[in-house]
Protein backbone atom coordinates (compact mmCIF):
# COMPACT_ATOMS: atom_id res chain seq x y z
CA UNK A 1 0.00 0.00 0.00
CA UNK A 2 1.91 3.23 -1.00
CA UNK A 3 2.03 5.94 1.42
CA UNK A 4 -0.25 8.44 -0.53
CA UNK A 5 -3.24 6.38 0.17
CA UNK A 6 -2.08 5.16 4.02
CA UNK A 7 -2.51 8.84 4.39
CA UNK A 8 -5.29 9.44 2.73
CA UNK A 9 -7.04 6.92 4.35
CA UNK A 10 -5.83 7.41 8.17
CA UNK A 11 -6.64 11.04 8.02
CA UNK A 12 -10.22 9.94 6.43
CA UNK A 13 -10.72 7.49 9.69
CA UNK A 14 -10.03 10.47 11.95
CA UNK A 15 -12.50 12.51 10.39
CA UNK A 16 -15.25 9.44 9.99
CA UNK A 17 -14.87 7.69 13.24
CA UNK A 18 -17.60 10.25 15.37
CA UNK A 19 -19.84 10.07 13.15
CA UNK A 20 -19.35 5.92 12.39
CA UNK A 21 -19.61 6.02 16.00
CA UNK A 22 -22.80 7.36 16.56
CA UNK A 23 -24.50 6.21 13.35
CA UNK A 24 -23.47 2.56 13.83
CA UNK A 25 -26.67 1.68 15.18
CA UNK A 26 -28.66 2.87 12.52
CA UNK A 27 -26.98 2.00 9.84
CA UNK A 28 -27.19 -1.58 10.81
CA UNK A 29 -30.60 -1.48 11.41
CA UNK A 30 -30.32 0.19 7.69
CA UNK A 31 -28.85 -2.46 5.80
CA UNK A 32 -30.89 -5.93 5.27
CA UNK A 33 -30.21 -9.33 7.25
CA UNK A 34 -28.59 -11.00 4.43
CA UNK A 35 -25.87 -8.24 3.79
CA UNK A 36 -25.19 -8.36 6.96
CA UNK A 37 -24.35 -11.46 7.82
CA UNK A 38 -21.79 -11.33 4.54
CA UNK A 39 -20.19 -8.34 5.09
CA UNK A 40 -17.97 -7.95 7.93
CA UNK A 41 -17.62 -4.23 10.32
CA UNK A 42 -14.44 -3.44 7.91
CA UNK A 43 -16.71 -3.94 5.40
CA UNK A 44 -19.22 -1.93 6.23
CA UNK A 45 -16.75 0.79 6.63
CA UNK A 46 -14.94 0.62 3.70
CA UNK A 47 -18.27 1.13 2.21
CA UNK A 48 -19.59 4.19 4.07
CA UNK A 49 -15.69 5.35 3.52
CA UNK A 50 -16.16 5.36 -0.46
CA UNK A 51 -20.08 6.76 -0.33
CA UNK A 52 -18.39 10.00 1.42
CA UNK A 53 -16.30 9.80 -1.58
CA UNK A 54 -12.85 9.25 0.60
CA UNK A 55 -11.63 6.41 -1.55
CA UNK A 56 -12.64 4.31 -4.77
CA UNK A 57 -12.58 0.81 -5.70
CA UNK A 58 -9.02 1.24 -7.00
CA UNK A 59 -8.48 1.77 -3.17
CA UNK A 60 -10.33 -1.15 -1.77
CA UNK A 61 -8.76 -3.23 -4.29
CA UNK A 62 -5.29 -2.38 -2.95
CA UNK A 63 -6.03 -2.16 0.83
CA UNK A 64 -7.72 -6.01 0.54
CA UNK A 65 -6.35 -7.34 -2.77
CA UNK A 66 -7.71 -9.57 -4.94
CA UNK A 67 -9.61 -11.70 -1.66
CA UNK A 68 -12.06 -9.02 -1.61
CA UNK A 69 -13.22 -9.51 -4.63
CA UNK A 70 -12.83 -13.55 -4.78
CA UNK A 71 -15.11 -14.49 -1.24
CA UNK A 72 -17.83 -12.29 -2.69
CA UNK A 73 -18.03 -13.92 -5.77
CA UNK A 74 -17.77 -17.74 -4.56
CA UNK A 75 -19.18 -17.13 -1.23
CA UNK A 76 -22.32 -19.30 -2.43
CA UNK A 77 -20.74 -21.92 -4.45
CA UNK A 78 -18.89 -25.27 -3.78
CA UNK A 79 -15.57 -25.77 -5.83
CA UNK A 80 -14.48 -28.78 -6.35
CA UNK A 81 -10.85 -30.01 -5.65
CA UNK A 82 -8.46 -29.67 -9.26
CA UNK A 83 -7.21 -33.38 -9.10
CA UNK A 84 -7.15 -35.53 -12.10
CA UNK A 85 -8.06 -38.80 -12.40
CA UNK A 86 -5.18 -41.01 -13.98
CA UNK A 87 -5.47 -44.24 -15.41
CA UNK A 88 -2.40 -46.16 -16.55
CA UNK A 89 -0.55 -43.31 -16.80
CA UNK A 90 -2.76 -40.85 -18.71
CA UNK A 91 -5.30 -38.09 -17.39
CA UNK A 92 -8.60 -39.32 -18.46
CA UNK A 93 -10.64 -36.96 -16.88
CA UNK A 94 -9.59 -32.64 -16.09
CA UNK A 95 -11.27 -31.15 -13.06
CA UNK A 96 -10.52 -28.02 -14.24
CA UNK A 97 -13.33 -27.64 -17.12
CA UNK A 98 -15.60 -28.18 -14.07
CA UNK A 99 -15.28 -24.93 -12.39
CA UNK A 100 -18.29 -24.93 -9.67
CA UNK A 101 -20.45 -27.64 -8.37
CA UNK A 102 -24.68 -26.80 -7.15
CA UNK A 103 -24.64 -26.66 -3.27
CA UNK A 104 -28.32 -28.68 -3.18
CA UNK A 105 -28.45 -31.82 -4.39
CA UNK A 106 -31.15 -34.42 -3.74
CA UNK A 107 -31.18 -38.23 -2.59
CA UNK A 108 -30.32 -39.38 -6.25
CA UNK A 109 -27.63 -37.15 -6.52
CA UNK A 110 -23.33 -39.00 -6.54
CA UNK A 111 -20.58 -36.82 -5.32
CA UNK A 112 -17.38 -38.00 -6.89
CA UNK A 113 -14.50 -37.31 -4.40
CA UNK A 114 -11.24 -37.06 -6.51
CA UNK A 115 -9.40 -37.12 -3.08
CA UNK A 116 -11.03 -37.99 0.19
CA UNK A 117 -14.76 -38.40 0.52
CA UNK A 118 -16.76 -36.32 1.99
CA UNK A 119 -18.72 -36.74 5.11
CA UNK A 120 -22.77 -35.99 4.10
CA UNK A 121 -25.79 -37.69 5.83
CA UNK A 122 -26.88 -38.68 1.98
CA UNK A 123 -25.45 -42.05 0.86
CA UNK A 124 -22.11 -41.11 -1.35
CA UNK A 125 -19.70 -43.23 -3.54
CA UNK A 126 -16.30 -42.85 -3.29
CA UNK A 127 -14.81 -43.55 -6.61
CA UNK A 128 -11.21 -43.81 -7.39
CA UNK A 129 -8.70 -45.67 -9.72
CA UNK A 130 -8.15 -48.63 -9.02
CA UNK A 131 -4.08 -49.09 -7.85
CA UNK A 132 -3.24 -51.72 -10.44
CA UNK A 133 -4.63 -52.61 -13.90
CA UNK A 134 -7.80 -51.16 -15.67
CA UNK A 135 -10.62 -50.76 -12.95
CA UNK A 136 -12.13 -48.54 -10.45
CA UNK A 137 -12.77 -48.32 -6.53
CA UNK A 138 -15.97 -48.17 -5.11
CA UNK A 139 -15.65 -47.18 -1.31
CA UNK A 140 -13.43 -50.46 -0.28
CA UNK A 141 -14.78 -52.41 -3.32
CA UNK A 142 -11.45 -52.83 -6.12
CA UNK A 143 -13.35 -53.78 -9.48
CA UNK A 144 -11.02 -55.00 -12.17
CA UNK A 145 -10.92 -56.51 -15.62
CA UNK A 146 -8.54 -58.72 -17.27
CA UNK A 147 -8.74 -59.08 -21.21
CA UNK A 148 -6.76 -61.50 -23.98
CA UNK A 149 -7.22 -61.81 -27.75
CA UNK A 150 -5.43 -63.31 -30.47
CA UNK A 151 -5.25 -64.12 -34.02
CA UNK A 152 -2.82 -66.70 -35.97
CA UNK A 153 -2.35 -68.20 -39.27
CA UNK A 154 -1.61 -72.00 -38.74
CA UNK A 155 -0.23 -73.58 -41.96
CA UNK A 156 -0.28 -77.67 -41.23
CA UNK A 157 1.96 -79.65 -43.74
CA UNK A 158 -0.43 -83.22 -43.12
CA UNK A 159 1.15 -86.39 -42.87
CA UNK A 160 0.78 -90.08 -44.37
CA UNK A 161 -0.55 -92.56 -42.53
CA UNK A 162 -3.63 -94.18 -41.42
CA UNK A 163 -6.11 -92.52 -38.45
CA UNK A 164 -4.59 -93.13 -34.80
CA UNK A 165 -7.16 -93.50 -31.82
CA UNK A 166 -6.23 -90.90 -30.05
CA UNK A 167 -3.29 -89.57 -32.11
CA UNK A 168 -3.07 -85.62 -32.24
CA UNK A 169 -0.90 -84.94 -35.43
CA UNK A 170 -3.41 -84.41 -38.29
CA UNK A 171 -3.14 -87.45 -41.38
CA UNK A 172 -4.57 -86.17 -44.80
CA UNK A 173 -3.94 -82.63 -47.03
CA UNK A 174 -2.27 -79.31 -46.78
CA UNK A 175 -4.75 -77.03 -44.80
CA UNK A 176 -4.13 -73.22 -43.90
CA UNK A 177 -6.30 -71.72 -40.65
CA UNK A 178 -6.96 -67.92 -39.54
CA UNK A 179 -8.02 -69.35 -35.20
CA UNK A 180 -6.99 -69.19 -32.00
CA UNK A 181 -4.07 -70.61 -30.29
CA UNK A 182 -3.94 -72.63 -27.03
CA UNK A 183 -5.97 -70.06 -25.19
CA UNK A 184 -8.98 -68.56 -26.86
CA UNK A 185 -10.20 -64.88 -26.05
CA UNK A 186 -11.33 -63.86 -22.80
CA UNK A 187 -12.94 -61.08 -20.18
CA UNK A 188 -12.43 -61.93 -16.73
CA UNK A 189 -14.35 -59.59 -14.12
CA UNK A 190 -13.04 -59.33 -10.78
CA UNK A 191 -14.52 -57.93 -7.84
CA UNK A 192 -12.75 -57.59 -4.16
CA UNK A 193 -12.72 -56.18 -0.97
CA UNK A 194 -12.25 -56.70 3.09
CA UNK A 195 -14.32 -57.54 5.58
CA UNK A 196 -13.92 -58.37 9.01
CA UNK A 197 -10.42 -59.48 8.81
CA UNK A 198 -11.20 -61.47 5.01
CA UNK A 199 -10.39 -60.81 1.62
CA UNK A 200 -13.58 -61.39 -0.74
CA UNK A 201 -13.32 -62.03 -3.76
CA UNK A 202 -15.89 -62.92 -6.64
CA UNK A 203 -14.06 -64.10 -10.21
CA UNK A 204 -16.20 -64.59 -13.46
CA UNK A 205 -14.17 -65.59 -16.90
CA UNK A 206 -16.03 -65.97 -20.65
CA UNK A 207 -13.48 -67.15 -23.13
CA UNK A 208 -14.77 -66.80 -26.75
CA UNK A 209 -13.37 -67.95 -29.76
CA UNK A 210 -12.57 -66.26 -33.17
CA UNK A 211 -14.00 -69.30 -35.17
CA UNK A 212 -16.69 -70.84 -35.77
CA UNK A 213 -18.09 -74.48 -34.06
CA UNK A 214 -21.10 -76.81 -34.53
CA UNK A 215 -21.81 -75.89 -31.18
CA UNK A 216 -23.12 -79.60 -30.63
CA UNK A 217 -20.91 -80.27 -27.29
CA UNK A 218 -20.35 -76.98 -26.04
CA UNK A 219 -18.06 -73.68 -27.01
CA UNK A 220 -14.94 -76.65 -27.73
CA UNK A 221 -17.11 -78.68 -30.49
CA UNK A 222 -15.81 -79.19 -33.88
CA UNK A 223 -15.17 -76.12 -36.67
CA UNK A 224 -17.75 -75.05 -38.97
CA UNK A 225 -16.02 -72.67 -41.53
CA UNK A 226 -18.97 -71.84 -43.39
CA UNK A 227 -21.37 -68.87 -43.40
CA UNK A 228 -24.35 -68.31 -40.58
CA UNK A 229 -21.98 -70.01 -38.08
CA UNK A 230 -21.18 -68.52 -34.82
CA UNK A 231 -17.95 -68.64 -32.97
CA UNK A 232 -17.99 -70.79 -29.07
CA UNK A 233 -18.14 -68.59 -25.66
CA UNK A 234 -17.12 -71.10 -22.63
CA UNK A 235 -18.05 -69.72 -19.14
CA UNK A 236 -14.76 -71.11 -17.62
CA UNK A 237 -14.35 -68.93 -14.50
CA UNK A 238 -17.21 -68.26 -11.93
CA UNK A 239 -16.16 -68.88 -8.23
CA UNK A 240 -15.69 -66.96 -5.14
CA UNK A 241 -12.60 -67.06 -2.89
CA UNK A 242 -12.30 -65.92 1.14
CA UNK A 243 -9.02 -65.71 2.19
CA UNK A 244 -7.02 -63.99 4.77
CA UNK A 245 -3.20 -65.00 5.93
CA UNK A 246 -4.07 -67.15 9.45
CA UNK A 247 -6.43 -68.88 7.97
CA UNK A 248 -5.41 -69.57 4.45
CA UNK A 249 -7.50 -69.78 0.93
CA UNK A 250 -11.40 -71.09 0.63
CA UNK A 251 -12.49 -71.34 -2.74
CA UNK A 252 -16.45 -72.65 -4.44
CA UNK A 253 -17.10 -72.50 -7.80
CA UNK A 254 -16.04 -73.16 -11.53
CA UNK A 255 -12.00 -72.96 -12.17
CA UNK A 256 -8.94 -75.11 -13.36
CA UNK A 257 -8.37 -77.86 -11.41
CA UNK A 258 -5.55 -78.25 -9.20
CA UNK A 259 -3.80 -81.27 -11.33
CA UNK A 260 -1.53 -80.51 -13.85
CA UNK A 261 -2.44 -76.77 -13.93
CA UNK A 262 1.09 -75.93 -13.28
CA UNK A 263 2.04 -78.02 -16.42
CA UNK A 264 -0.28 -76.10 -18.63
CA UNK A 265 0.24 -72.34 -17.24
CA UNK A 266 4.25 -73.01 -17.53
CA UNK A 267 4.39 -74.41 -20.97
CA UNK A 268 5.59 -71.57 -23.72
CA UNK A 269 2.82 -72.60 -26.01
CA UNK A 270 0.07 -71.18 -23.89
CA UNK A 271 0.13 -67.86 -25.74
CA UNK A 272 1.02 -69.42 -28.94
CA UNK A 273 -0.36 -72.58 -31.21
CA UNK A 274 1.64 -75.90 -30.67
CA UNK A 275 0.33 -78.52 -31.87
CA UNK A 276 -2.61 -77.40 -33.50
CA UNK A 277 -5.24 -80.75 -33.81
CA UNK A 278 -7.58 -80.05 -36.39
CA UNK A 279 -6.48 -77.45 -38.63
CA UNK A 280 -8.95 -77.40 -41.65
CA UNK A 281 -11.76 -76.56 -39.32
CA UNK A 282 -10.18 -75.18 -36.38
CA UNK A 283 -12.21 -75.49 -33.30
CA UNK A 284 -11.78 -72.74 -30.54
CA UNK A 285 -8.32 -73.98 -29.80
CA UNK A 286 -5.37 -75.40 -30.75
CA UNK A 287 -3.91 -78.21 -28.24
CA UNK A 288 -0.89 -76.59 -27.63
CA UNK A 289 1.47 -79.96 -25.85
CA UNK A 290 -1.61 -80.81 -24.32
CA UNK A 291 -1.85 -84.68 -25.70
CA UNK A 292 2.04 -84.86 -25.57
CA UNK A 293 3.15 -84.02 -22.63
CA UNK A 294 0.50 -83.37 -20.25
CA UNK A 295 -3.05 -84.51 -19.74
CA UNK A 296 -5.64 -81.10 -19.62
CA UNK A 297 -6.50 -80.43 -16.55
CA UNK A 298 -9.80 -78.86 -17.43
CA UNK A 299 -11.86 -76.65 -15.59
CA UNK A 300 -14.38 -77.82 -13.19
CA UNK A 301 -16.79 -77.00 -10.32
CA UNK A 302 -14.67 -77.20 -7.12
CA UNK A 303 -14.55 -76.34 -3.46
CA UNK A 304 -10.71 -75.95 -2.38
CA UNK A 305 -8.87 -75.23 0.59
CA UNK A 306 -5.62 -73.82 0.30
CA UNK A 307 -3.09 -73.50 3.43
CA UNK A 308 -1.37 -69.73 3.97
CA UNK A 309 1.92 -69.72 2.60
CA UNK A 310 4.87 -70.81 5.24
CA UNK A 311 8.63 -69.97 4.27
CA UNK A 312 7.83 -70.42 0.45
CA UNK A 313 5.51 -73.44 0.75
CA UNK A 314 1.73 -74.00 0.35
CA UNK A 315 -0.88 -76.67 0.32
CA UNK A 316 -4.22 -77.12 -1.02
CA UNK A 317 -6.80 -79.74 -1.30
CA UNK A 318 -10.32 -80.09 -3.11
CA UNK A 319 -13.30 -82.04 -3.92
CA UNK A 320 -14.51 -81.46 -7.61
CA UNK A 321 -17.54 -82.92 -9.66
CA UNK A 322 -16.71 -86.42 -10.40
CA UNK A 323 -16.32 -86.70 -14.19
CA UNK A 324 -16.95 -89.43 -16.26
CA UNK A 325 -14.82 -91.72 -18.90
CA UNK A 326 -15.45 -90.19 -22.24
CA UNK A 327 -17.99 -92.17 -24.21
CA UNK A 328 -19.39 -93.74 -21.09
CA UNK A 329 -22.42 -93.56 -18.68
CA UNK A 330 -21.68 -93.37 -15.11
CA UNK A 331 -23.22 -92.68 -12.14
CA UNK A 332 -20.32 -91.91 -9.53
CA UNK A 333 -21.08 -91.69 -5.92
CA UNK A 334 -18.43 -90.04 -4.53
CA UNK A 335 -16.28 -86.80 -5.90
CA UNK A 336 -13.18 -86.35 -7.25
CA UNK A 337 -10.07 -85.63 -4.89
CA UNK A 338 -7.31 -83.74 -5.75
CA UNK A 339 -3.86 -81.85 -4.04
CA UNK A 340 -1.50 -79.60 -4.64
CA UNK A 341 1.63 -78.51 -3.01
CA UNK A 342 4.16 -75.74 -3.94
CA UNK A 343 7.74 -74.63 -2.72
CA UNK A 344 9.09 -71.09 -3.96
CA UNK A 345 12.41 -69.69 -2.89
CA UNK A 346 15.03 -67.58 -4.15
CA UNK A 347 18.48 -69.98 -3.17
CA UNK A 348 21.03 -67.07 -4.39
CA UNK A 349 19.79 -65.46 -7.43
CA UNK A 350 18.23 -68.36 -8.60
CA UNK A 351 14.49 -68.65 -8.58
CA UNK A 352 13.17 -72.14 -7.84
CA UNK A 353 9.47 -73.19 -8.24
CA UNK A 354 9.00 -76.68 -7.52
CA UNK A 355 5.23 -78.68 -7.40
CA UNK A 356 3.46 -81.80 -6.85
CA UNK A 357 -0.10 -82.44 -7.11
CA UNK A 358 -2.52 -85.56 -7.72
CA UNK A 359 -5.84 -86.44 -9.25
CA UNK A 360 -8.46 -89.33 -7.73
CA UNK A 361 -11.48 -90.84 -8.24
CA UNK A 362 -13.68 -94.18 -8.56
CA UNK A 363 -15.57 -94.74 -11.29
CA UNK A 364 -19.23 -96.77 -11.44
CA UNK A 365 -20.40 -97.45 -14.47
CA UNK A 366 -24.04 -98.12 -15.16
CA UNK A 367 -22.97 -101.43 -16.35
CA UNK A 368 -22.19 -103.26 -13.47
CA UNK A 369 -19.02 -104.88 -14.44
CA UNK A 370 -17.26 -101.62 -15.61
CA UNK A 371 -15.80 -100.26 -12.46
CA UNK A 372 -12.26 -98.43 -12.14
CA UNK A 373 -10.46 -95.94 -10.26
CA UNK A 374 -8.43 -93.27 -11.21
CA UNK A 375 -5.24 -92.40 -9.47
CA UNK A 376 -2.23 -90.44 -10.79
CA UNK A 377 0.43 -87.59 -9.53
CA UNK A 378 2.70 -85.57 -11.04
CA UNK A 379 6.00 -83.44 -10.36
CA UNK A 380 7.87 -80.17 -11.70
CA UNK A 381 9.98 -77.64 -11.49
CA UNK A 382 10.90 -73.95 -13.04
CA UNK A 383 13.92 -72.74 -12.38
CA UNK A 384 14.73 -68.98 -13.44
CA UNK A 385 17.93 -67.27 -13.25
CA UNK A 386 18.09 -64.07 -14.92
CA UNK A 387 16.89 -63.70 -18.16
CA UNK A 388 16.60 -67.30 -18.22
CA UNK A 389 14.69 -70.47 -17.13
CA UNK A 390 14.19 -73.86 -17.54
CA UNK A 391 10.82 -76.19 -16.80
CA UNK A 392 10.81 -80.15 -16.54
CA UNK A 393 7.54 -82.07 -15.72
CA UNK A 394 6.76 -85.74 -15.22
CA UNK A 395 3.66 -87.12 -14.89
CA UNK A 396 1.57 -91.15 -14.24
CA UNK A 397 -1.07 -92.70 -13.41
CA UNK A 398 -3.37 -95.21 -13.85
CA UNK A 399 -7.02 -94.61 -14.95
CA UNK A 400 -5.80 -91.39 -15.78
CA UNK A 401 -5.80 -91.45 -19.89
CA UNK A 402 -4.37 -89.14 -22.20
CA UNK A 403 -4.81 -85.63 -23.41
CA UNK A 404 -8.06 -85.21 -21.33
CA UNK A 405 -8.89 -86.71 -18.30
CA UNK A 406 -10.34 -90.19 -18.16
CA UNK A 407 -10.20 -90.24 -22.17
CA UNK A 408 -9.26 -93.62 -23.30
CA UNK A 409 -8.87 -94.35 -19.49
CA UNK A 410 -10.17 -98.10 -19.69
CA UNK A 411 -10.37 -100.92 -22.41
CA UNK A 412 -13.84 -102.24 -23.18
CA UNK A 413 -13.76 -104.63 -20.30
CA UNK A 414 -13.64 -101.81 -17.71
CA UNK A 415 -10.47 -102.18 -16.91
CA UNK A 416 -7.76 -98.82 -16.36
CA UNK A 417 -5.09 -98.40 -19.06
CA UNK A 418 -1.76 -97.13 -17.72
CA UNK A 419 -0.17 -93.80 -19.02
CA UNK A 420 2.63 -91.48 -18.46
CA UNK A 421 4.38 -88.36 -19.74
CA UNK A 422 6.69 -85.73 -19.38
CA UNK A 423 8.35 -82.21 -21.50
CA UNK A 424 11.60 -80.34 -21.18
CA UNK A 425 11.37 -76.53 -21.89
CA UNK A 426 14.01 -73.56 -22.19
CA UNK A 427 13.62 -69.94 -22.66
CA UNK A 428 15.81 -66.94 -22.58
CA UNK A 429 14.74 -63.45 -22.95
CA UNK A 430 17.06 -60.71 -24.26
CA UNK A 431 15.42 -57.08 -24.24
CA UNK A 432 11.79 -57.45 -25.96
CA UNK A 433 13.10 -60.74 -27.76
CA UNK A 434 12.44 -64.34 -26.38
CA UNK A 435 13.20 -67.00 -27.82
CA UNK A 436 12.36 -70.80 -26.24
CA UNK A 437 12.21 -74.72 -27.34
CA UNK A 438 10.24 -77.49 -25.96
CA UNK A 439 10.13 -81.29 -25.88
CA UNK A 440 7.94 -84.12 -24.97
CA UNK A 441 5.60 -86.58 -25.10
CA UNK A 442 2.53 -88.68 -23.94
CA UNK A 443 2.68 -92.60 -23.73
CA UNK A 444 -0.85 -94.97 -23.23
CA UNK A 445 -0.28 -98.61 -22.43
CA UNK A 446 -2.61 -100.83 -23.33
CA UNK A 447 -3.91 -103.61 -21.89
CA UNK A 448 -5.07 -107.53 -21.94
CA UNK A 449 -8.16 -106.89 -23.56
CA UNK A 450 -7.24 -104.00 -26.15
CA UNK A 451 -7.75 -105.47 -29.67
CA UNK A 452 -7.40 -102.49 -31.42
CA UNK A 453 -4.44 -102.56 -33.55
CA UNK A 454 -4.41 -98.24 -34.06
CA UNK A 455 -4.73 -97.63 -30.46
CA UNK A 456 -2.37 -94.76 -29.61
CA UNK A 457 0.91 -95.61 -28.42
CA UNK A 458 2.21 -92.19 -28.05
CA UNK A 459 2.30 -88.42 -29.02
CA UNK A 460 5.56 -86.76 -29.54
CA UNK A 461 5.88 -82.65 -30.44
CA UNK A 462 8.91 -80.60 -30.06
CA UNK A 463 8.35 -76.34 -30.77
CA UNK A 464 10.17 -73.89 -31.31
CA UNK A 465 9.04 -70.23 -30.39
CA UNK A 466 10.42 -66.67 -31.42
CA UNK A 467 8.19 -63.85 -28.95
CA UNK A 468 8.52 -60.41 -29.75
CA UNK A 469 7.16 -57.70 -27.33
CA UNK A 470 5.61 -54.50 -29.07
CA UNK A 471 4.49 -52.48 -26.85
CA UNK A 472 3.45 -53.77 -22.86
CA UNK A 473 -0.13 -55.46 -24.05
CA UNK A 474 0.79 -56.70 -27.57
CA UNK A 475 3.37 -59.57 -28.52
CA UNK A 476 3.90 -60.78 -31.71
CA UNK A 477 4.71 -64.36 -32.39
CA UNK A 478 6.14 -67.09 -34.39
CA UNK A 479 6.38 -71.06 -33.69
CA UNK A 480 7.47 -74.07 -35.86
CA UNK A 481 5.90 -77.59 -34.64
CA UNK A 482 6.54 -80.61 -35.56
CA UNK A 483 4.20 -83.43 -34.07
CA UNK A 484 4.20 -87.42 -34.59
CA UNK A 485 1.83 -90.09 -33.39
CA UNK A 486 2.49 -93.97 -33.10
CA UNK A 487 -0.21 -96.33 -32.75
CA UNK A 488 0.66 -99.82 -31.04
CA UNK A 489 1.09 -101.52 -33.92
CA UNK A 490 3.58 -99.17 -35.01
CA UNK A 491 1.97 -97.10 -37.52
CA UNK A 492 2.36 -93.43 -37.24
CA UNK A 493 1.82 -90.13 -38.72
CA UNK A 494 3.86 -87.30 -39.16
CA UNK A 495 2.79 -83.29 -39.35
CA UNK A 496 4.43 -80.37 -39.02
CA UNK A 497 3.15 -76.87 -38.86
CA UNK A 498 3.91 -73.45 -39.10
CA UNK A 499 2.54 -70.42 -37.14
CA UNK A 500 2.47 -66.75 -36.95
CA UNK A 501 0.68 -64.35 -35.38
CA UNK A 502 -0.48 -61.73 -32.59
CA UNK A 503 -1.15 -61.73 -29.18
CA UNK A 504 -2.89 -58.46 -26.77
CA UNK A 505 -3.32 -59.12 -22.89
CA UNK A 506 -3.85 -56.61 -20.34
Amino acid sequence: MTYKIRKKLSYSLFIMAPYFFISSNLANASINNKRETETSKIDLLLIKLKERGLINDADISTIKGEEYNKKRNTNHSRKIEKKPIIVNGETTISPNNLKYMKPRFNDQDVVVSFDKPQKNPLDIRYVTPADDGIGVKIKDVTITFNALINAFYVRDSGGKGPTILGGIANAGKKSSALRDGLLPGYFITNIETHKFGWDIGAHMGIYPSINNVTQKDGANSEGIPAALATGGIDVRKLYVVLANHKWGQFKFGRDIGLFAADAVLNDISLLGVGSPGPNAAPSATSLGRIGAGIVYPDFMPQITYSTPVWKGTQGSIGIFQPMTTTGVSETNSNPMIQTHVSYKRNIGKVLTNIWASSIYQKHNSNETYKKYTSAAFDIGTKITYKNANIVAYYYQGSGLGTTGIFMLSEDSRGKARRSHGFYVQGTYKYKKLQIGASYGGSFLNKTGYDYDPYLVKSNMNYIIQVRYSVIKWVDLLAEYVDTWSTAHNSSHVNSNDFGLGAVMAF
